[in-house]
């Protein structure tokens, strides 16, 4: 895929991004540019709903028993998916997976 595919895909999906221009970008280099910030004040519009959908509550909870079960030593995850996991953890009570070990 493009940069300009991800560009409008983005436009046409993203409420993010539908909302920080006004009109339909089709050039990845039309966007402007986004910092942290923003995308902190904005969280629950950066993400396609068609994304976030695959990912309910309950199936978080199943990939959670299904990891618990395995119990991982170390994982590599994408940021946007730590944050839709730790949430349903929390609203759940659930504890961490992992902790982080004390160095001595």
């Amino acid at each position: 895929m493009t940069k300009d595919k991800i560009a409008e895909y983005a436009y046409e999906h993203v409420p993010f991004y539908k909302d920080l221009v006004d009109k339909k970008i089709k050039i990845w280099q039309d966007y402007p540019i986004v910092d942290k910030g923003m995308v902190r004040q904005n969280i629950h519009s950066v993400f396609s709903p068609e994304y976030m959908m695959d990912l309910s509550k309950s199936k978080v909870l199943e990939i959670y028993n299904r990891m618990a079960e395995f119990n991982p030593k170390w994982m590599i995850v994408q940021p946007s998916i730590i944050l839709l996991f730790t949430n349903v953890l929390k609203a759940h009570s659930l504890p961490p997976l992992m902790r982080k070990k004390k160095r001595v």
